[in-house]
């Protein structure tokens, strides 16, 4: 699933969607007039018939009153949209919405794809696209929106549907629900009474340009909202492209909804499936599963009959594009593909195929007649067999990409907005022969991090999610757009030089093919220690020079990225190399022998992926162990060298990050444990959960402790912001924040966020921060900035070294090593 969530807006995690469609050019401020004095509406109680409301802007912020102090609620609403012409529907769907409320912190809401219950001590979600899936977090104290939908995937599938979200769950949520109600929009207009059921209600009409009009209906008694008549401007003008509408109405009814009523106790119990995996938040199966594989057996048909299987296609690189008729979201993806296809056709070396997952109900020629009112030339298959469910590819769109040697390179779920310009790069580097599975692993954990830390930015405060930008058309789905969040393409930054520093050229390797994170390995041979193609180490000596190189017995669908070292009392030295949200890390000895894959079993039974990886000797008995921590609920576990578990700490769930120099309020050694909250965990030696520390301000996301002068040790740690925002912290374990520094905005690379070095001749370290445009930032302990510069390149890897008696610079590119002798100018 690409990270580009179609419909996801900042507007839509407030529970409007395509049902406000506003701009927040002029937040409070509606055009055409001023708004009426706010005091001069009573809350409701014992004065209401004296402070009747007598324009559209006081009956709106009554109804806001209302159900800002209810203590419950509790409906069940339907919306249908219905397009006719020549008497006839053309389009006619319902969906069907419901919402329970209890102060302080219960909640259900069910809409289109999505599920999520609080019970008031944790919150449940499930979406029907990923069966299987429930995440478990641990429930708000209060509900507020970003306490609630903080789940990407979750607010995607909750707000999926044609008419969006309701706006019930602003009203009882938001802190400024007219802010949302009114923005953008004319002054409230209040128009002749209606009924509905017998009940008596106000009609409010709220005109936006280029929108249309939105009708609230609110019963007179109660002030609660009983219908909204949507605005279909833009979908009639969509629709109007391909056939001509008479008539199109898009009602939303809420006949049982009621405010302060008792909630049945069931509305907010949830049963988690036993075959469920719990997940801290949502997202779909690793790609590795399929990654580097042999394609697992697929049988698809043309329309002709003929047979598709990994056999008719084999040593041809291979396309498929999976996708519905019931899905417009399908729409663009399959334009995309055939622009790609265009290019390909008439290479003999490579075969696309659109992929139908319809139910063979559908007729073939119902099939070919989507394609062809797309004008979609890409051959056409069926799935008589249910082949996409077999592999996991059945949650339209969805692409699987398999080289000449019937090895799959990539497969992804969701819709993709760079397919037009990524797909030819992965076919081109297959036809010269690459393995590019490496790079969707990686895209997979970019997108990990970024759901990651759009999660943990929910603890914001919901005004910090920025302006929405005006409902645009997408006409190729068919759906109302309001802005579309996805991962930029991040640029990089041409090279330019340090101020302070200067950098000298002293060698350069190639030899090693996509080199990642780098180790420094001191004692009486010093070397470099560099991940190679994510899948091995090699071992490059201090002129530059390939050593060796050192397989790590990986399974196939596994790969490393990180690397970790330590020496034990007896002087040999252990290395771990692992790679974030994979199910294994690996263990090394002195010889490079392979004598851990830890936990042994998880490709049998994964887990939520691992987080971090320490080598230490936390307890003291001369001992080195291994720590791991995890995301979900298996918390930190420390292992012996040979894999055999010493002790296992659950009480920390989600861990983001770890550090082995930590200290007990009594002064013993402790595990530090972030988990992007406001605290920090720590762990003693016996794997007990010590005291939380509370750290000022921020959510600290990766945690790294340095001795950068001298023996006294200084912490920093990257704080979870929202989105593509990078920043870094200084912090004390008393909880004290020191100082704070924040990078280009970008899409972070697999690189470590936080490297320690040492870069002058004073004897003192700094904090590398490598951005993700390329610049590395050089800070001194304190925070202070000693220098930063664009390298011009991707970076892959950062170390510091002392070669020749200086210090030294490692860089690690797609092109291969460089290292820099560093010295002040």
């Amino acid at each position: 699933m690409h990270l580009s969530l179609r419909r996801f807006t900042a507007i839509s995690l407030l529970g409007l969607a395509a049902f406000v469609g506003c701009s927040r050019s002029q937040p409070s401020q509606p055009k055409g007039g001023t708004p009426s004095d706010a005091t001069a509406v009573a809350q409701p109680g014992a004065n209401d018939a004296a402070a009747k409301p007598t324009t559209g802007r006081q009956v709106l912020e009554r109804m806001a009153a209302v159900y800002r102090k209810a203590s419950s609620y509790a409906d069940h609403g339907t919306v249908r949209w219905l397009a006719e012409y020549d008497g006839r529907a053309v389009r006619d769907e319902t969906a069907k919405f419901s919402l329970a409320i209890q102060r302080p912190n219960k909640i259900r809401v069910e809409a289109y794809a999505g599920r999520l219950v609080c019970d008031g001590k944790h919150v449940f979600a499930a979406v029907e696209r990923l069966p299987g899936q429930v995440l478990l977090t641990d429930a708000p104290s209060r509900l507020v929106l970003r306490s609630v939908f903080r789940d990407f995937v979750l607010t995607d599938a909750l707000n999926s549907g044609f008419a969006g979200m309701m706006p019930q769950v602003m009203l009882l949520l938001g802190e400024k629900p007219m802010d949302a109600l009114l923005d953008g929009g004319e002054e409230p207009v209040l128009s002749d009474s209606e009924q509905i059921d017998g009940r008596d209600c106000y009609r409010v009409k709220v005109a936006r340009d280029g929108i249309g009009t939105t009708t609230f209906w609110i019963d007179q008694k109660t002030f609660v909202l009983r219908r909204v008549v949507l605005p279909t401007d833009q979908y009639r003008q969509m629709m109007n492209q391909e056939q001509p509408i008479d008539h199109m109405s898009m009602i939303a009814d809420f006949p049982g909804a009621a405010l302060d009523a008792p909630v049945e106790p069931a509305a907010f119990k949830y049963e988690v499936p036993k075959d469920a995996k719990v997940v801290p938040f949502l997202l779909p199966p690793s790609m590795s599963e399929l990654l580097k594989l042999k394609t697992p057996r697929f049988d698809f048909q043309s329309l002709d009959g003929k047979a598709v299987t990994p056999d008719t296609i084999a040593g041809k690189v291979a396309v498929f594009g999976f996708w519905s008729v019931r899905y417009p979201e399908c729409k663009q993806s399959l334009l995309d593909l055939d622009q790609v296809y265009q290019r390909y056709k008439d290479n003999p070396k490579v075969a696309f195929y659109a992929v139908c997952i319809d139910p063979m109900e559908l007729k073939n020629s119902d099939a070919t007649r989507a394609l062809d009112d797309l004008k979609v030339r890409v051959p056409l298959l069926r799935d008589a067999k249910q082949s996409a469910a077999a592999l996991r590819l059945a949650a339209p769109p969805a692409l699987l990409v398999i080289n000449d040697k019937g090895i799959v390179q990539h497969c992804e779920r969701g819709a993709r907005p760079d397919l037009v310009k990524s797909l030819p790069q992965r076919i081109d580097k297959l036809l010269a022969g690459e393995d590019v599975s490496a790079d969707a692993q990686m895209e997979y954990q970019q997108q990990l991090d970024f759901l990651t830390s759009f999660a943990k930015g929910a603890d914001k405060p919901e005004e910090s999610l920025g302006p929405a930008k005006p409902a645009a058309k997408d006409g190729a789905s068919g759906d109302t757009v309001i802005e579309e969040m996805k991962l930029p393409e991040t640029k990089v930054a041409p090279r330019t030089e340090p101020t302070r520093l200067k950098l000298s050229p002293l060698w350069k390797c190639t030899e090693v093919k996509s080199p990642g994170n780098l180790l420094v390995l001191t004692g009486a041979s010093p070397r470099l220690l560099a991940v190679e193609n994510y899948n091995s180490l090699a071992e490059v000596g201090p002129d530059g020079k390939v050593l060796a190189r050192h397989p790590l017995g990986l399974a196939p669908q596994e790969y490393v990225g990180c690397l970790r070292t330590a020496v034990g009392a007896d002087g040999r030295r252990y290395c771990a190399a692992f790679l974030w949200s994979n199910q294994r890390c690996h263990v090394l000895d002195d010889k490079w022998n392979v004598v851990a894959h830890y936990p042994q079993d998880a490709l049998q039974n994964p887990h939520s992926g691992i987080t971090d990886v320490q080598l230490g000797d936390v307890d003291g008995s001369g001992q080195l162990k291994l720590y791991v921590s995890y995301g979900g609920v298996v918390g930190v576990q420390c292992v012996a060298l040979d894999g055999k578990r010493i002790w296992s700490n659950r009480q920390v769930s989600n861990v983001s990050s770890i550090s082995l120099d930590g200290r007990t309020r009594d002064g013993r050694n402790a595990v530090v444990c972030a988990n992007a909250g406001a605290t920090l965990n720590l762990i003693d030696a016996a794997g007990k959960l010590g005291p939380e520390i509370h750290v000022d301000r921020d959510s600290l996301r990766r945690i790294l402790a340095a001795k950068l002068r001298g023996s006294e040790t200084f912490w920093c740690g990257s704080v979870a912001e929202p989105g593509l925002t990078q920043r870094f912290v200084g912090f004390s374990l008393d909880g004290k924040q020191l100082w704070s520094y924040t990078l280009p905005e970008g899409v972070p690379s697999a690189i470590e966020p936080i490297i320690a070095g040492q870069l002058t001749r004073d004897g003192q370290g700094q904090w590398l921060l490598p951005g993700p445009d390329g610049s590395i930032h050089i800070l001194a302990a304190d925070g202070s900035l000693l220098d930063k510069f664009n390298y011009g390149d991707q970076l892959q890897g950062l170390a510091t070294a002392q070669l020749g008696g200086h210090p030294a610079l490692i860089v690690a590119t797609a092109k291969g090593l460089e290292a820099w002798r560093v010295s002040e100018k």
